[in-house]
């Protein structure tokens, strides 16, 4: 049994090539299949909750839906990657070995604690804590996984999704990804330059 992870921002694709590399894996007798690993939130809900109260975590409303901001600095941010990493212990234990299937050659995981520690960043701007936190965490999924992270142009990724656009935080988002990229040495996959299918070849000859 084989864990692929694709990680990345928004509009990259990653939902896409995960449905699309089961399928292929499928087609080559492979046992597959494509699990949304992104844990929810537990403890860390309640501070949520609590801080939405005070504007600190809030919705903006656009013509295609809405989107969630946090506004956690400092102390406060703190707190919130504590309360986040205790969550994640939570879902580590008890939820993602259930996820995890053995009776298959291939589990393709969308989003998991790569994409945790770039939202963290993305929340507190702070990247040092979660990357200390959750660095044993990392290093065990690399260890396990082949990991590859989505990457993609920023104009190329508006003109297929619009709604990106709006997103106030999303230069954030890539360069927490690119931090992540840089210092675990993870295989990026230029979505913009290669075709869906270009990038599960890709993914699909190294595993195989």
């Amino acid at each position: 049994m084989k864990v692929i992870q694709v990680i990345g921002p928004d509009g990259v694709g990653k939902s896409t090539i995960c449905s699309q590399l089961t399928d292929q894996l499928s087609m080559n007798s492979y046992k597959s299949r494509s699990v949304w690993l992104r844990f929810n939130n537990y403890i860390s809900k309640i501070f949520n909750a609590i801080c939405r109260l005070f504007g600190k975590s809030y919705y903006e409303q656009y013509t295609w839906g809405k989107l969630g901001y946090h506004d956690y600095q400092g102390s406060l941010g703190n707190l919130y990657i504590i309360l986040v990493f205790l969550d994640h212990i939570i879902f580590h234990t008890f939820v993602r070995r259930s996820k995890i299937r053995t009776d298959v050659d291939f589990n393709v995981i969308d989003r998991y604690v790569f994409d945790t520690v770039v939202d963290l960043y993305v929340d507190t701007n702070n990247i040092r804590l979660p990357l200390v936190l959750f660095s044993s965490f990392i290093k065990k999924e690399l260890r396990e996984s082949l990991v590859y992270c989505l990457k993609c142009d920023y104009d190329i990724v508006v003109s297929r999704r619009s709604d990106i656009a709006d997103d106030k935080v999303y230069s954030k988002k890539l360069e927490g990804y690119k931090i992540i990229r840089r210092l675990y040495g993870i295989t990026s996959i230029d979505t913009g330059v290669n075709e869906v299918m270009e990038s599960v070849n890709l993914i699909k000859k190294e595993c195989i």
